[in-house]
């Protein structure tokens, strides 16, 4: 009987490698067939941020103080006639209403699409309360710009990481400034009611840029900014000197063509 039950056990041993892959097979299978030709993930997104200091140092500092991204009432825009009825859709100060639908298509590109769950373009807005320039010491700053208010719509944004040769981040977006605002300190200067518009399907600004790893001129790695269309008109409702307004400016049909930038360390 001792016997019998040795052999017993042995068989047992041996054939548990084959009954678990089995098993681990027929699971497989199932597995791969309900993730097949699925559509993705979305992600619907209500928030406020808001952060204290923004710094970069080398030696001395770039300090960028007091940030807010929102909605467009963080900016100061109380409302706009989005769907055009003629009556304006308030605003509030979180960035609300958006979604991004995240999918993976048969070329392997990851795709990141941002819209809205109510059809309306997004309402963004943008605060910063100054740009510093700060000594190795921390003993003198120098304030570049100040009471920056941005805001603006959102009317597409995809992103895409293609799968090729060579990586590449492609970002597509249009969008508007409906009015910024700032101070530019060092200069004795600002800006206010200035709006960029477009060309657009919406009649926004177009940007199309793509961002990948390339080389610099001395066959070092580098960031390469390829901004493969850049189109935009610009309108600032007065520039001031000295605290005193000397006029508008407008600029139309600004378009960048052909411009890479190589971003690298030194």
């Amino acid at each position: 009987m001792k016997g019998l039950k040795k052999i017993a056990l042995v068989t047992a041993i041996a054939a548990a490698p084959f009954a678990a892959q089995a098993e681990l097979t027929a699971l497989d299978d199932v597995s791969m067939g309900n993730m097949t030709g699925q559509a993705g993930v979305t992600i619907e997104l209500e928030t406020l941020v808001t952060i204290g200091e923004f710094k970069y140092t080398d030696e001395g500092s770039l300090s960028v103080k007091n940030i807010t991204l929102g909605g467009a009432a963080a900016a100061g825009l109380a409302g706009f006639d989005l769907d055009g009825d003629g009556t304006p859709e308030a605003f509030t100060n979180k960035l609300d209403n958006l979604k991004a639908d995240i999918d993976i298509n048969a070329a392997g590109d990851a795709v990141v699409s941002v819209g809205t769950t109510n059809g309306l373009p997004i309402d963004f807005g943008l605060t910063m309360g100054s740009v510093d320039l700060v000594s190795q010491d921390g003993l003198t700053t120098s304030t570049l710009i100040s009471n920056v208010a941005v805001a603006g719509l959102l009317f597409q944004l995809d992103i895409t990481v293609q799968n090729q040769a060579v990586p590449t981040l492609n970002v597509v977006t249009e969008f508007t400034v409906l009015n910024l605002n700032a101070d530019v300190d060092f200069l004795a200067a600002g800006i206010a009611g200035m709006s960029i518009t477009g060309n657009g399907s919406h009649g926004g600004a177009i940007l199309d840029i793509d961002l990948y790893k390339g080389t610099n001129a001395a066959g070092a790695d580098a960031l390469v900014v390829d901004l493969g269309t850049v189109e935009m008109d610009i309108n600032i409702a007065s520039v001031s000197l000295g605290g005193v307004s000397i006029g508008s400016v407008a600029m139309n049909d600004v378009a960048l063509t052909g411009t890479v930038l190589k971003v690298y360390g030194h």
